[in-house]
C-alpha cells in the first residue's frame, strides 16, 4: 500500500504509524470515550507539512458527519460506501463547522471533498 495510516490513541495521547508496528496493545472499559481512536489515511504525495495547515478535518459519530473547514472552503461532498456507490451528496457551505446528518447502515465509508477553490 502507499498510503500512510496512522492511528491516535486519543485516551493514552499516542499517535501510531500503522506500517511501524507489528500490534498496539491497549486497556479499554466501557466507561471510554467511543471515539477514543481515530484513523489517518495519508494518501502518498501529501506531506505531513501540508497536513498541518488542518484546512479540512472529517471525522463521524453516532450518525452525524462533522467537518471542520479552518479556510472556509466551498465545493461537493459525496459520501461513497466501498463498492463505489454514492450514498449521498451535499454541499460544502463553506461554514468552519458543518455536520451533516448521516442515517445509513453501519459500515465502511469514504468522504470525498471537491473543493472550488482552494486558498
Amino acid at each position: 500500500m502507499n498510503s500512510a495510516i496512522y492511528l491516535d490513541d486519543n485516551k493514552e495521547n499516542n499517535q501510531i504509524k500503522i506500517s511501524d508496528v507489528d500490534s498496539y496493545e491497549f486497556e479499554a472499559s466501557p466507561n471510554d470515550d467511543p471515539n477514543r481512536f481515530i484513523l489517518h489515511f495519508v494518501p502518498t504525495g501529501i506531506n505531513d507539512t501540508d497536513l498541518s495547515n488542518n484546512q479540512i478535518q472529517i471525522w463521524s459519530s453516532k450518525n452525524v458527519v462533522h467537518i471542520i473547514n479552518n479556510k472556509n472552503i466551498v465545493g461537493d461532498i459525496s459520501i461513497v460506501n466501498l463498492f463505489g456507490q454514492v450514498i449521498g451528496n451535499y454541499e460544502l457551505t463553506g461554514e468552519t463547522n458543518q455536520q451533516i446528518d448521516f442515517n445509513a447502515a453501519l459500515g465502511l465509508y469514504i468522504v470525498n471533498v471537491k473543493a472550488n477553490c482552494l486558498y
